[in-house]
């Protein structure tokens, strides 16, 4: 018996797709499992611009496609400080991830948890275009695709951050000079 082609063993419950589709899951979380992040980005200068975002006093901070929140979890580390104490009377930083990725989703879970901040760091998903939301600090770091570009993304997330908020914004990787076929994709 076949289904919007998807196959069926009868009797089983099994779906080929099903088992085809976790694979695929199983082989991207692994292929991704030694990667710190997914964006040439080296620990020195994701240092270097956390500094910059200046996230000690802030209380939330959003990262719009956030994969698996590496560079979210590391940035309310820095407001928590070493220490983590979960406890909703205290100020100190909260962070949300958006993105559509579950497999990403799960593995910023885990980390929260591992890290002693699954109180302070939630990861959502849905698509960074339509989630609404305001934070003090806000990232988005090779995600602009989900905004349909650069421009858009930059005006989405304008409306994301007050005045004297922040934003981290990462996008476009050339080695050399640009050439005018990229800089249609910059509108």
């Amino acid at each position: 018996m076949a289904r919007r082609g998807r196959k069926f063993i009868r009797g089983t419950g099994y779906c080929w797709w099903a088992t085809l589709s976790r694979m695929y899951d199983d082989l991207v979380s692994a292929r991704r499992a030694r990667m710190r992040w997914n964006t040439p980005l080296s620990v020195a200068h994701a240092d270097l611009l956390l500094d910059r975002l200046n996230v000690g006093p802030v209380t939330w901070i959003v990262d719009m496609g956030c994969g698996w929140g590496e560079l979210l979890l590391r940035a309310v580390e820095r407001a928590v400080g070493s220490n983590p104490v979960v406890d909703d009377r205290d100020s100190r930083a909260r962070g949300v991830g958006v993105d559509t990725d579950p497999v990403a989703l799960e593995r910023g879970r885990a980390l929260a948890r591992r890290r002693g901040l699954e109180g302070r760091v939630e990861f959502v998903h849905a698509d960074a275009a339509t989630w609404s939301g305001a934070a003090e600090r806000a990232l988005c770091v090779g995600s602009s695709h989900a905004f349909g570009g650069s421009r858009a993304a930059l005006e989405a997330l304008a409306a994301l951050v007050p005045h004297a908020g922040r934003l981290l914004f990462g996008d476009g990787c050339w080695p050399g000079s640009t050439t005018p076929g990229c800089h249609g994709h910059l509108r």
